[in-house]
């Protein structure tokens, strides 16, 4: 088992791994990046989840301003083996 969580903050792989960085994995994939997991176990929902990341995503952040709700920065805190939002990344939409 690969441990992805590790991987996809490693610095060699990803310069700034703590940083967002959006377009960071346009194009081809970069480094050992598996968000799904592969093989014979890998997500299920994998392309409506891309599907919706290409076309869904970008409509709605066009049509909407998001501001946090919080004034300081998000921890990230492991969840599985998924780095989340320690105060779950609350944010108003503004149209």
């Amino acid at each position: 088992m690969a441990p992805s969580l590790l991987l996809h903050r490693d610095p060699a792989q990803f310069p700034d791994p703590g940083a967002f960085i959006a377009d960071r994995f346009e194009g081809a994939a970069h480094g050992p990046f598996f968000p799904f997991g592969g093989g014979a176990r890998a997500c299920i929902g994998r392309h409506l989840a891309q599907a919706e990341i290409r076309n869904v995503v970008p409509v709605v952040l066009r049509a909407t301003r998001l501001r946090p709700l919080a004034r300081e920065a998000e921890r990230l805190v492991e969840r599985a083996t998924i780095p989340t939002p320690a105060r779950g990344a609350l944010v108003t939409a503004g149209f």
